[in-house]
């Protein structure tokens, strides 16, 4: 299971993107409202997540994805998202971070040592906590931790997500079905 945490403010393309192209994968995915099953992005569409973080089990936890944009300091003063955040990666699963997200990723120790990319205006918080920003990628990995530099790489950052969960393959499918442009295979 893929659970993607939405907090007020999150950004609208780096949370539709990741779901849209999973769902399109067959890949299990939840919602869910760090404080609330009624949550307000950063432009004012208002979304109901399929469950809220109190009380949610993970225990089938894939992946953990984090949309960017304001909403990431929503995250940020969530103690229940800080520990999510440390469980997942003390357990080796896929961590998925975009734009402003990486830099909380950063903040609590999860990227230290590690390849990364983020918002432009995020990457001192990135570089303070000892990580290497690659600067010619839009979407990267560094073991279990995928990371992706803005809205405008959403749809880059979702195919990468889903080749990490389910490989290249599939990923390469829902690609060619929503007509995107070649993706880096590269960073496979």
């Amino acid at each position: 299971m893929v659970y993607l945490l939405l907090a007020d403010g999150f950004e609208d393309l780096e949370a539709v993107a990741p779901i849209d192209v999973l769902r399109r994968a067959d890949i299990p995915l939840t919602t869910v409202g760090v404080s609330d099953r009624r949550v307000t992005s950063a432009h004012g569409l208002t979304v109901e997540a399929d469950a809220v973080l109190d009380g949610l089990d993970v225990s089938d936890m894939e992946m953990l994805v984090l949309p960017g944009g304001p909403g990431v300091d929503n995250l940020r003063h969530s103690p229940a998202v800080k520990t999510l955040l440390r469980d997942a990666a003390r357990a080796g699963k896929l961590i998925g971070a975009i734009c402003a997200a990486p830099a909380l990723l950063a903040e609590l120790g999860l990227l230290k040592g590690k390849r990364a990319v983020c918002f432009p205006d995020c990457e001192q918080t990135l570089t303070d906590h000892g990580v290497h920003i690659e600067t010619d990628r839009q979407v990267t990995h560094d073991l279990n931790i995928i990371t992706a530099r803005a809205a405008g790489s959403a749809v880059e950052f979702a195919l990468k997500l889903t080749a990490m969960l389910r490989g290249w393959g599939a990923a390469e499918a829902i690609r060619a079905a929503i007509h995107h442009a070649e993706a880096d295979k590269s960073l496979t």
